[in-house]
C-alpha cells in the first residue's frame, strides 16, 4: 500500500486541467462543442476516482493511465477543432496536467515507461 498523500500532484494535476475545461467552456463561441466539453469533464472526474483508488490498489494504475489518456485523446479533439488561437494555451495547459499526472502515477508507483 502506498502512502494516501502520494497522488496529490496527480490530483492537484487533474483539477488544474479541470479549472482550464471550465474556462474554455465559458468562452467557447460554438454552443455545439459544450456536450463534449462535458463529456470531457466526466473523463476527467472518472480518471481523478481512478487516481483517488490507486492508495489501496496499486494495480489499478493501467486504468488510472487509461483515463488519462482517454481525457486526452478527447482534449486533442476539441483543440483541432477550436477557432480560436487564443485558446490554445489552455489545451496545451490541460495535456501538461495529464501528463504531469501520469508521471506522478508512474514515478510513485515505480512503473516503467
Amino acid at each position: 500500500m502506498t502512502d494516501p498523500e502520494s497522488f496529490d500532484r496527480a490530483l492537484v494535476a487533474i483539477d488544474k486541467a479541470g479549472v482550464a475545461l471550465e474556462e474554455l467552456d465559458a468562452n467557447c463561441c460554438v454552443p455545439g462543442r459544450s456536450p463534449r466539453m462535458a463529456q470531457l469533464a466526466d473523463t476527467l472526474s472518472a480518471a481523478r476516482v481512478r487516481i483517488q483508488g490507486l492508495d489501496l490498489d496499486p494495480g489499478s494504475a493501467a486504468d488510472a493511465i487509461a483515463q488519462l489518456e482517454e481525457a486526452g485523446a478527447q482534449i486533442g479533439s476539441l483543440q483541432i477543432g477550436c477557432c480560436a488561437p487564443s485558446r490554445l494555451p489552455l489545451y496545451a495547459d490541460m495535456l501538461r496536467e495529464l501528463t504531469g499526472a501520469q508521471r506522478t502515477i508512474k514515478r510513485t508507483l515505480d512503473l516503467a515507461h
